[in-house]
């Protein structure tokens, strides 16, 4: 159950299993507490009745003293007393009350109580015995029973422990009435209590949820005195800090990198077209001198990534968002591809208001990467198709060319830096492994998303969103848009 994967619900369920072992114990100690209580309030009882009953005259005619006492002999649960006199010389009744149980023994009294009550009796100096009392199991139910010996009869008296057991029945199931209550406190404190110790959790969960390449400044606060939690929360703030540090350094020595040697490829560039010019050139060397300057400019082109992606890591890619109309764009970018290869087929279609506001330049950069990978990796004179559609908030354009599809494993690693599927071939096409990973990170530095769809089998489909509103003029945020479920 994803209910259970949570600490806090655990630790509140735990609270709520502890509570209820405590309680059912405590119930259990209060029920036999209460019996006892109970039995100790009818003996009570039991040995005042009889004292009573001991000073008054032995006879078969004892009706008023059995009006007495059920009227005045009644136990603490309003069960009233029962009577039996037994002679002592020829063990023959003398009187017994109607309210006395049946079927208890020789003369309705049991023969364990009445040795016991005798057993007393030879032991000490008084007139009577002690009362030694038992619960007795009949077909009337429990009964207390109380035995005292004289030196002249036996006295017993009985209560009826219905009523008692009746009261300490609806006592126990009040408690357990109460019991869902009691158990859902203490589930809402356990779940309170645990919320509040794991509070420091939750404060590094949130700060590791927002860690980005642009986000390494991410410090969580001490939570709490918690020995265990401090330390935890100083180690990841110190790690950030070595994150940080080392993410700084990188991204510095790739901006100076590209910096400095932007400067050497621009002079030796001109010295090279320079001498391109020089009439006294053979064939052959204008044809090296070529080669050479077609590689500065790849190189180049490589530094100027290598420098968007440092501004882009750091936060800071400079965004100039005006109002373009995304089709516009696309169909102007698939004519300059249909003049370098006019045996490439391009079909192009737009669909409803695909105006949006965006850096135009970086924009261009990510369409003419997809449109050149179209072009480069698709079948020989394979058919490109182009299509700009107006989404509920966005505007997405797809780049759809025939080819080999990408395995499953590599269709985000294709988005990584200095990646290439095909690493000969993407050499031999002049590919350096970086324009997917930069055209993603303009387009999510528009707050919009590149991605590679499921499409057709031998199709490889890429499909830009764009959100319809403005853009920060420097890109805050690499959180992507909302996929769309295709």
């Amino acid at each position: 159950m994803k209910l259970l994967r949570s600490l806090g619900s655990r630790l509140a369920l735990w609270a709520m299993a502890g509570a209820t072992l405590v309680v059912l114990a405590a119930l259990t100690i209060t029920w036999f507490t209460l019996r006892r209580q109970m039995l100790a309030s009818v003996d009570r009882s039991l040995e005042r009745g009889l004292a009573w009953v001991v000073d008054k005259p032995v006879s078969t005619e004892m009706g008023m003293v059995e009006d007495r006492l059920a009227v005045e002999m009644v136990d603490p649960y309003g069960s009233p007393m029962g009577l039996c006199v037994v002679d002592k010389a020829n063990n023959a009744s003398i009187f017994q009350s109607t309210l006395w149980m049946q079927g208890v023994g020789s003369n309705n009294l049991p023969d364990e109580l009445v040795q016991a009550a005798k057993f007393s009796l030879d032991n000490r100096d008084t007139s009577a015995s002690r009362v030694i009392t038992k619960t007795v199991e009949t077909s009337g139910g429990p009964y207390r029973l109380g035995v005292l010996a004289t030196r002249e009869a036996l006295y017993g008296a009985s209560f009826s422990l219905l009523p008692a057991l009746a009261e300490s029945r609806s006592l126990a199931l009040e408690t357990l009435w109460a019991l869902p209550a009691g158990l859902a406190v203490a589930a809402m404190a356990g779940w309170l209590l645990a919320r509040r110790a794991l509070q420091p959790v939750r404060a590094l969960s949130f700060a590791m949820e927002r860690i980005t390449a642009q986000g390494l400044d991410q410090r969580v606060l001490p939570q709490g005195k918690a020995e265990e939690f401090q330390h935890l929360i100083s180690l990841f703030n110190r790690m950030m800090e070595r994150l940080e540090a080392g993410f700084a350094e990188n991204r510095r020595f790739t901006g100076d990198a590209a910096h400095e040697l932007r400067t050497p490829l621009t002079i030796l560039q001109g010295r090279l077209e320079q001498r391109l010019q020089d009439p006294k050139l053979g064939p052959d060397e204008q044809d090296f001198i070529a080669d050479l300057l077609n590689d500065i400019a790849r190189l180049k082109a490589i530094l100027e990534k290598l420098l968007l992606i440092s501004l882009s890591d750091s936060g800071a890619m400079p965004i100039h968002p005006a109002s373009l109309d995304l089709a516009l764009l696309a169909e102007e970018m698939c004519d300059d591809i249909r003049l370098v290869d006019p045996k490439r087929v391009i079909h192009f279609k737009h669909d409803g208001d695909t105006r949006l506001h965006a850096d135009r330049g970086l924009v261009s950069q990510v369409i003419q990467n997809l449109l050149s990978n179209a072009q480069k990796y698709s079948d020989k004179d394979g058919p490109i198709a182009v299509s700009v559609n107006n989404g509920a908030g966005y505007v997405c354009l797809r780049v759809t060319n025939a080819g080999r599809g990408i395995p499953w494993e590599q269709r985000e690693q294709i988005f990584d830096r200095f990646y290439r599927l095909e690493k000969s071939r993407s050499r031999a096409l002049g590919g350096a492994g970086l324009g997917l990973a930069l055209a993603r990170e303009i387009a999510r530095a528009h707050h919009g998303d590149l991605t590679l769809v499921d499409g057709a089998p031998e199709r490889i489909t890429f499909e830009l969103r764009l959100p319809k509103g403005e853009t920060n003029k420097t890109n805050n945020t690499t959180k992507p848009m909302p996929k769309a479920k295709h």
